[in-house]
């Protein structure tokens, strides 16, 4: 991997697109103190430090024995393990489910019930087969011709091979379209895409489909916190990116995301960053585009 961040020319932390669609690299070579950050859906794999991500009570860890998957967009602390003669590298790949969904068809072990909600994100050891594959992954993207003919096809595999090893209470859940767990993600997709917009528990619900207190039980279950808690963190995570990435004033960027009070916006900001909005362009994660 140091070499595809080399190819890359990497002169600052954070995300970088590779000629690759649905594929990032990412890098850094501080140590970032334990913060909040958001993960879209797809897989996190580490080739080199630490992570280490906090839900609740819970802790896990994923490095280069433990990739990461994650079948919804999920708000979480993390906390990662770098330095600038050992910097933390890895490779972000989205999770296309129509592809998920053919190569479940192939994988005996990926069969099963989807309906009983789990922890939408889960670290799975990384086996021979599966490191193999990323291996070669990361090697094609060294290249943009390899990248161009080899790389759909690697990646392919990777998901292949994470589905393969049958561990993956996540990724079964992504392949049954009408789980509880698939209901989840649809209402996601709903609310990032106007997060703008007022949404109750009971509307949020009425379009999973499900009564309230099963809604909001599943809810909890996979995302770990509640329905609001968990859309005041996206719309605090937007803010914070607008401002930090657009330039935005405090303001502007708290009324493009739904809240009408810039008071009780500043508070809340404060309360979940520990910075003010002014302060934003220093925190832990700000280098990542939200």
């Amino acid at each position: 991997m140091m070499r595809l961040g080399d190819r890359l020319g990497y002169c600052r932390n954070g995300f970088f697109p590779t000629d690759l669609a649905g594929v990032k690299f990412f890098w850094t070579d501080r140590p970032v103190r334990r913060a909040p950050l958001l993960y879209d859906s797809g897989l996190v794999i580490i080739g080199q430090g630490r992570k280490t991500g906090y839900i609740g009570d819970r802790a896990f860890t994923y490095d280069p024995d433990h990739y990461l998957v994650l079948s919804l967009p999920m708000a979480f602390e993390c906390e990662t393990d770098a330095s600038p003669d050992a910097p933390l590298l890895g490779i972000f790949i989205d999770i296309d489910v129509a592809t998920l969904f053919e190569l479940a068809g192939h994988v005996r072990a990926a069969a099963g019930s989807g309906d009983a909600p789990t922890l939408g994100v889960e670290p799975i050891a990384m086996q021979a087969a599966m490191r193999e594959a990323v291996t070669r992954l990361a090697a094609c993207l060294g290249d943009p011709e390899d990248t161009a003919v080899l790389g759909p096809g690697l990646v392919r595999e990777v998901l292949y091979r994470a589905l393969q090893g049958g561990h993956s209470a996540v990724l079964r859940a992504m392949i049954h379209t009408d789980s509880r767990h698939a209901r989840i993600a649809r209402v996601l997709r709903g609310v990032r895409a106007d997060l703008a917009k007022k949404r109750s528990v009971e509307e949020m619900a009425a379009d999973a489909g499900m009564s309230s207190p099963v809604f909001y039980r599943t809810f909890r279950t996979v995302m770990g916190e509640s329905p609001l808690q968990y859309i005041k963190k996206l719309r605090l995570t937007r803010a914070r990116s607008l401002i930090v990435h657009d330039s935005l004033q405090a303001g502007a960027a708290a009324f493009a995301v739904g809240y009408e009070s810039p008071s009780q916006f500043s508070r809340e900001f404060k309360a979940y960053f520990g910075v003010t909005a002014a302060e934003a362009r220093e925190s832990a994660y700000a280098f990542i585009r939200s």
